[in-house]
């Protein structure tokens, strides 16, 4: 198990920290392919905004904001973006949808077990 604290620095410049550079990996992940089926969690996913910091790095709205929106805590968008902590050198490496699916079945599993 690591502990990887949401508001510490982000591996990539462009992000204000952890959590916006996780949220934008697993973003980059559905644009390419992953497929969501759960109402919940798109429910989460889509009342998440971002916005630029005085620093013009990519930032999430707060989480207790977010909470207002949901009436809950979105554990589940928070959960499923914890597993793209380190994805930009997975989007790096691997550039085609077929190899981002593969990757993305290795973390999740796969939908037909």
């Amino acid at each position: 198990m690591n502990l990887i604290p949401f508001a510490s620095k982000a591996s990539n410049e462009s992000y204000a920290n952890k959590r916006a550079e996780m949220y934008f990996n697993l973003a980059k992940a559905v644009r390419n392919g992953l497929y969501i089926d759960d109402p919940m969690l798109t429910e989460e996913l889509t009342n998440t905004r971002f916005m630029l910091d005085k620093n013009d790095k990519y930032i999430l709205m707060p989480k207790a904001e977010l909470k207002l929106i949901l009436n809950r805590s979105p554990d589940t968008a928070d959960a499923l973006a914890l597993t793209f902590c380190d994805e930009d050198r997975m989007f790096e490496k691997r550039n085609n949808k077929k190899q981002i699916r593969q990757y993305v079945r290795s973390v999740l599993g796969d939908p037909d077990d």
